[in-house]
């Protein structure tokens, strides 16, 4: 559709193009207009379109021929005319119908690169260029070729008519009539037109376009059948069709569950996936379904600017996911194997892999005798247990066996609507319990121990734990003699007694004993059908009868307790009440050290005594101790064929002897006292007067630091020595100190099983090390030397050499001037810096000086708490500036130009100070490159000379280069950019320094240049 406008009140309509002429003269008239679809979809191509241009001449130029304007088409054409053009899209005109900054929307259309008139118009089969010469409106031109050709038309109501094919690329962006539905676009052709030397210029404008976004599709596919439990549920989906898609399109999916299988209900889940410009299948997040059946998907692409959304439907192919019943596994546990009567049989089953499991599921016990080894007969018991929602391990209902043998389990798990049944199998693991015979137990009774010929030996026996016990039983006592302890020969008596169904104690029959020493007992229960026999053992409890001879009894005496070194250790002992004593008797008296305080292990002394025949007290060998503790005797008496042995026991009273820790002295001695950062600190220790040391002693080394001077609180460093048995002096491991104060030391001997701890006190003598503050140093660098009114002066300061610097710390820069050469007046200037704990180089201030000669600067570092003060001195190396008078400048020899300077830089003076004519002296000259005017683009500025060791180059004070070597012309060259500097005047000084061989004063030339003003363009078009 083509909309034509015509001039002030004048409105044509022909057919669907639009044409708007302008007048630039009485009766020359130009018209222009486009033609475009009214409906276009984004993705389509080729789609055909013309625009036009009009002779519409009237009356008195009606007859004449219009010559269309190309771009750059010498006058009458105006000067920068476009030519042909047309914005294919536009969201909003202004006057006269332009395309306001508003509503340009470029790529909205794509148009190939060439365009031909059509037949039957004035420009028929011509071609035609197309290239965009305004991407902001998306505006394109149309140039005839071959180059040089233009549109002529020929009379009044001839047309050109120029057609082409576009692509729509996309949506626009600017909607040119929200009244409508849908995106709508214009657009606009304008071209002027000569006839003569007369100019006319037209616009025309479509009705505009509607363009619809593309048609899409989807695709999808849900993921495999599973079963509950063992898997996730998702979709995958695939958008086709799309044109030009853009970002932040998503994938809506939606799962409905097993009750909706029309999914019109609310979905059980749902997950947006956002859909990428490149396409491609993308995938939703994963569901856990926590039921079974069929699971539902349906999935809804949202669409973007330029493509329409697409939504699959429910029960599509691919769609849909069944979720079968899980299948748990049963394990199961039968009761341990037990004693008929002894317990009751059960079985215990867990049920493991259930999923949403739901209540009013069961398992049923089945219990098959032992007649029954497959299981395939009648159960001879059942139980069935309600099995909880929350897992876990249930028990059958007991069964109480009536018969001995192995008895079967098998368990079966009923399932629930998500979970599968589960059955056991007959012989399983652990779901079979044997029963076995009832096991009675024997208890035995021997009678009391007795003097050889006072009294008779027996046994009485009951039997515990027979269940169902049948008549006919009996016991069998069994007598072993003194020379058979393990009752492995012969029994010496045997008496068997019938033990009654009702059970009870009974004896057997009596035994006359006729030598001394231990007898022996073993009772054996015979059993019966229900029952298993049961025996005692030899040497079973309370089944030994001791036959003894005379008991004497045995006191003693220990000595008295000692000092470790100062007595020896002894016991005494009498022996009582012995019958009829014979000689050869003797006591042994055994000593047992302080690490065997229960007289368990080997005696580390002992001492045999013939003991007489009169009796009476006897006296151990004396024993000299070597180590401190308690020491315990036991004394022992041998006896004789007509009284027995006896012993003490260890600890009994007047048993034992103290041997007490001898007390050591330590004598200490702290390190020197030294600087903080310049030496380390220890402490060493003797002990002295320790009497049998042993290994394993240590000297415990402790520090308090200068805050502690009391040494009440936690020490800041310990070290901890092994102290050697050979004694002698040994040293703490060193400390350095972290910051400057006095230090006291306090060591601690452990001791040892022979010798006491010992301690030295807070501020003993020697036992204090002075750490003083340390000693750091100070360098400094003043500025170069400059020329008066070119420069300011500072001065730089580094401190070295410090230790845990604390920070508060400063230094203060003082500057004396030329008249005061030994800094002894007051300083001119003051710059007080603050110095930061992690060091490093800091300036002063800048200062600016008034008049020529030598300046001094003096650093003075303040110190901190760790670090001493430190000043430099008056005229330190590189501690003075020479500021030299400013020398007259040379005006340039070429008088500069009235208007604005060419550009180029020029030195407008280059001045130095005389040089020596001697030989042996260095010479040295300045140039900038022979240039005269003003300086607009970059120079050098260059020194030349014999023994010149540095150039320092700054520009109007501030330092660009250091020059150390000449360049390949034998220069020292800097290169200056006025470009980047401000309008006016500048200087470039050169701070020259010789080689010492030449005895040549450092020397500072300059060159002063003017930077030239900026030239304005000129618009020429």
């Amino acid at each position: 559709m083509i909309r034509r406008h015509w001039p002030a009140v004048l409105a044509l309509l022909v057919g669907c193009l639009v044409l708007t002429p302008a007048v630039a003269q009485a009766g020359l008239v130009a018209g222009a207009g486009p033609s475009f679809p009214t409906v276009v979809t984004v993705g389509q191509t080729g789609v055909p379109a013309t625009i036009e241009m009009r002779n519409d001449n009237t009356a008195g130029n009606s007859g004449s021929t219009n010559i269309v304007c190309n771009a750059g088409d010498a006058p009458p054409c105006p000067a920068g005319d476009p030519g042909i053009t047309l914005i294919p899209s536009c969201g909003q005109l202004g006057t006269f119908s332009v395309c306001a900054p508003a509503g340009a929307d470029p790529g909205v259309f794509a148009l190939p690169a060439t365009a031909q008139g059509q037949v039957g118009t004035a420009c028929a089969l011509m071609n035609f260029n197309v290239t965009l010469i305004d991407p902001v409106l998306g505006q394109l031109r149309f140039t005839p070729q071959p180059p040089g050709t233009n549109v002529q038309l020929m009379g009044a109501g001839q047309i050109c008519r120029i057609g082409f094919t576009f692509n729509v690329v996309k949506t626009p962006n600017v909607d040119q009539d929200p009244a409508t539905a849908g995106l709508q676009t214009v657009q606009i052709v304008d071209n002027t037109q000569r006839s003569g030397a007369i100019t006319a210029s037209g616009r025309g404008t479509s009705d505009g376009t509607t363009i619809l976004r593309a048609t899409t599709s989807i695709a999808t596919n849900a993921s495999p059948d599973i079963t509950l439990g063992a898997g996730v549920l998702s979709d995958a989906a695939t958008v086709s069709g799309r044109v030009n898609p853009q970002p932040g399109a998503t994938i809506h999916f939606e799962l409905f569950g097993p009750a909706d299988a029309t999914c019109t209900g609310t979905p059980v889940f749902t997950s947006t996936v956002p859909y990428p410009v490149a396409g491609g299948a993308v995938t939703s997040a994963p569901f856990t379904p926590t039921v079974t059946g069929t699971y539902h998907w349906v999935a809804a692409y949202s669409g973007d600017a330029n493509n329409a959304s697409a939504q699959g439907a429910c029960n599509d192919a691919n769609e849909t996911t069944v979720v079968t019943r899980a299948a748990p596994s049963m394990t199961t546990n039968a009761s341990a194997n037990t004693t008929l009567g002894a317990g009751l049989l059960s079985d215990a089953a867990t049920v493991s892999g259930r999923v949403n499991p739901q209540s009013g599921a069961t398992i049923q016990f089945e219990l098959f005798g032992p007649a029954n080894a497959t299981c395939t007969g009648t159960p001879i018991f059942t139980s069935t247990v309600a099995y909880p929602v929350a897992g876990g391990s249930v028990t059958s209902a007991p069964f109480t066996p009536t018969q001995a043998g192995t008895y079967h389990w098998i368990a079966a798990y009923s399932g629930d609507v998500n979970n599968a049944p589960v059955q056991g199998a007959c012989n399983d693991a652990n779901e079979t319990t044997v029963v076995t015979r009832a096991a009675p137990t024997i208890t035995t009774n021997a009678s009391a121990n007795t003097t050889l010929g006072a009294g008779l030996l027996s046994d009485a026996a009951t039997v515990s734990g027979r269940v169902n016990p049948q008549s006919g039983a009996t016991i069998q006592f069994e007598l072993f003699g003194p020379a058979d302890a393990t009752c492995t020969g012969a029994p010496i008596f045997t008496s068997t007694v019938a033990y009654p169904v009702a059970g009870g104690s009974v004896t057997s029959a009596p035994f006359t004993p006729t030598v001394t020493g231990t007898y022996h007992w073993i009772a054996i229960y015979s059993g019966d059908v229900n029952n298993a026999p049961v025996q005692g053992a030899c040497n079973d409890a309370s089944e030994t009868t001791v036959v003894t001879s005379a008991a004497p009894s045995i006191t003693t005496n220990a000595s008295a307790n000692t000092t470790l070194g100062a007595g020896v250790l002894s016991d005494a002992a009498t022996v009582s009440g012995r019958f009829a004593p014979q000689s050869g008797a003797t006591i042994l008296f055994e000593l047992f050290g302080p690490a065997d305080a229960t007289c368990t292990g080997a005696p580390m002394f002992t001492s045999t005594v013939a003991y007489p025949v009169a009796g009476g007290s006897v006296t151990s060998a004396p024993f000299t101790p070597t180590v401190t503790g308690t020491y315990h005797w036991i004394a022992t008496y041998s006896g004789d064929i007509n009284n027995a042995p006896t012993q003490g026991a260890c600890n009994d009273a007047s048993e034992t002897t103290v041997v007490t820790l001898t007390t050591p002295t330590i004598t200490t001695n702290a390190s020197a006292n030294t600087t903080l950062g310049a030496g380390v600190l220890s402490d060493a220790a003797t002990v002295s007067g320790r009497l049998s040391p042993q290994s394993g002693a240590t000297i415990l080394f402790e520090l308090f630091g200068p805050a502690d001077a009391t040494c009440t609180g936690t020490p800041m460093f310990t070290s901890t020595v092994v102290y050697p048995v050979a004694g002698g002096s040994v040293t703490s491991a060193p400390f350095t100190p972290p910051g400057a104060g006095t230090y006291h030391w306090v060591a601690t001997y452990s001791g040892d099983v022979n010798n006491a701890t010992v301690t030295g006190a807070c501020n003993d003598a020697n036992e204090t090390t002075v750490v003083s503050r340390a000693a750091p140093s100070i360098t400094t660098n003043a500025s170069p030397d400059i020329m008066q009114g070119a420069g300011t002066l500072l001065d730089h300061a580094t401190v070295t050499g410090r230790v845990n610097p604390v920070a508060g710390a400063t230094i203060a820069f003082a500057l004396f001037g030329p008249a005061d050469a030994t800094c002894a007046g007051t300083p001119m200037f003051t710059s007080t810096v603050s110095y930061p704990v992690a060091g490093g180089s800091v300036p002063s201030a800048s200062f600016t000086p008034t008049e020529a000669g030598v300046y001094h600067w003096v650093a003075a570092y303040s110190g901190d708490s760790n670090n001493a003060p430190v000043t430099g001195a008056c005229n330190d190396a590189n501690e003075t500036v020479r500021v030299t008078p400013a020398p007259a400048t040379t005006p340039p020899t070429t008088t500069p130009p009235t208007t604005t300077p060419p550009p180029g830089p020029v030195p407008v003076a280059a001045v130095a100070p005389k040089q020596s004519r001697s030989p042996a002296k260095g010479v040295a000259s300045i140039s900038s490159g022979g240039h005269t005017g003003c300086a607009g683009t970059p120079f050098r500025v260059n020194v030349t000379g014999t023994g010149v060791r540095r150039v320092v180059f700054s520009l109007d004070g501030r330092v660009i280069s250091t020059v150390t070597s000449k360049n390949y012309k034998g220069r020292f060259s800097v290169m200056v950019k006025p470009a980047k500097l401000k309008r006016g005047v500048h200087r470039v000084l050169a701070r020259i320094t010789y080689l010492s061989s030449t005895a040549t004063n450092p020397k500072t030339m300059r060159v002063v240049f003017s930077r030239c003003s900026r030239t304005s363009p000129q618009f020429t078009g």
